[in-house]
């Protein structure tokens, strides 16, 4: 997991793990017999705003450099509570950090789940 995920054990939710190692304490949420664990991954930032880049854009960019875009004002549409011309955006940055060629990053659980648990007698395990 590189971002954002919602940890539930048999449909409550136990919290937000949004740093590394993304432990959750489930222990008060399990039930003898089987349990529902899941893990609900957000998208990755970096390819939401790469993904909104193959849109065009309803902004207007200043180049500062070639390879580097700034906002020039805040558009009419945002400041004046309008409806954004290009619907299909999701995003709204006043700098430009990546293209629509840009490498995607990789998203969702990046390795191995593992449940950890401790006993009294032995610790964690």
């Amino acid at each position: 997991m590189n971002d954002i995920a919602v940890l539930k054990v048999n449909g409550r939710n136990i919290g937000v793990l949004w740093n590394p190692p993304y432990l959750g304490d489930v222990t008060d949420y399990l039930k003898p017999g089987r349990n529902l664990i899941e893990i609900e991954v957000s998208v990755n930032w970096a390819n939401r705003l790469i993904g909104d880049e193959r849109y065009d854009a309803d902004l207007e960019w200043h180049s500062k450099s070639p390879s580097e875009w700034a906002l020039t004002a805040f558009p009419r549409w945002m400041t004046d509570g309008g409806q954004r011309p290009s619907e299909n955006r999701k995003t709204f940055a006043n700098y430009t950090y990546y293209t629509a060629s840009s490498r995607l990053q990789q998203a969702g659980l990046a390795g191995p789940v593992r449940i950890v648990y401790e006993t009294a007698e032995s610790g964690i395990q």
